[in-house]
Formats: structure tokens, C-alpha cells, sequence
């Protein structure tokens, strides 16, 4: 036997359904939301639609990182616009103009890349230390300065380790892309 009702307060129509107990007696209600599991879905998926592209199409949430590192990001290797992550040994810092600089020895080059710290100030920065930094690749005067979301501390970390993991992150990938 199916019942329709509401409580008192006035809230949404409840549909109880009798069901059997494990013994097989008595009868248990259960509460049945009148929006189905499929209808819950639809909702949250233009919900998902809505906050990423907001009402006119264009993209309110940033794009997805991918690790780069440094000499790949100041050698002009990756478009400008890229949501990227690098890290780097912090060697200049100048909070009245939130730019700071990061490097990176690569081979027997030292490179070298600009970074905007105005979304993520104030920093308590330590020249000297290396940092993880993940933000959009933006073109200033003809160099690539890269705008930060984020920036970490990353002392202690193993960078040789950092690197094997992403060489395998990059090899998944291609991997994933071939089939």
C-alpha cells in the first residue's frame, strides 16, 4: 500500500512504501524522494555545466595544470596561456611589485623565469628555498611570466624523485593518448 503525505511544516510530498522485515513480518516504511536518482543527476551535471562555463559559455574555472619544468616554460616551449606547474630554487623576491623570480640548472644552462605573486600575497618567501608554482603562462614585454595560484614551499622534497614522477606522469599519458 502506497501513502502520499507531508509533514507539517509543508516540505515536499513523501511517498512511504511498506517492505518486509528480515523475518518476513511487520511492515517497515521507507522514504521515497519524489526526484529520482536520474533526475538528481541531470541537476547536478547543469549545476557542474554552469559553475565551469557560468551563463555565457566562457570558462570560470581554470584549466587543468600540467608540470612543465623551467627551462621548458623560459625557452618558449609552451604556449602562453597554459595553466602550468613548475617548481624552482626562489632567488629574487620584490613585494612591492609582486614579482618574484625562480631557477633552475638545467644541463649548464641556469634559466631563469618571472613570477607574478599578486593573486598570492602576502607571500612569506625565503630566497634560497624552492617552490612549487602552479598558475597561467602570461606574455609581459615579450617573456613569459608566469601569474600564480599557488605557490609552495617545497624544501626537504626529493626533486630528483619530483622529476622521475613526472617523466612517469608524461609516459602515462602519451600512453593513454596512443590507444
Amino acid at each position: 500500500m502506497t501513502e502520499l503525505g507531508g509533514d507539517l511544516a509543508g516540505s515536499q510530498p513523501q511517498t512511504t512504501t511498506p517492505s518486509r522485515s528480515r523475518g518476513g513480518r511487520g511492515h517497515i516504511s521507507e522514504r521515497v524522494d519524489d526526484v529520482s536518482t536520474i533526475e538528481k543527476r541531470k541537476v547536478y551535471q547543469s549545476t557542474h555545466q554552469l559553475l565551469r562555463e557560468g551563463g555565457s559559455g566562457e570558462r570560470m574555472l581554470p584549466a587543468a595544470s600540467t608540470f612543465y619544468y623551467l627551462w621548458e616554460l623560459s625557452t618558449g616551449q609552451v604556449p602562453f596561456g597554459a595553466t602550468v606547474r613548475t617548481f624552482g630554487r626562489l632567488c629574487r623576491y620584490d613585494l612591492a611589485q609582486s614579482l618574484a623570480t625562480i631557477t633552475a640548472q638545467h644541463a649548464s644552462a641556469q634559466h631563469m623565469l618571472r613570477i607574478s605573486t599578486r593573486l598570492v600575497e602576502p607571500l612569506s618567501a625565503t630566497i634560497g628555498s624552492h617552490y612549487l608554482a602552479l598558475g597561467e603562462l602570461e606574455e609581459h614585454g615579450n617573456l613569459p611570466v608566469l601569474c600564480v595560484r599557488v605557490m609552495s614551499c617545497i624544501d626537504g622534497a626529493n626533486l630528483s624523485l619530483l622529476q622521475q614522477a613526472v617523466e612517469e606522469q608524461r609516459k602515462y599519458f602519451r600512453s593513454r593518448e596512443g590507444t
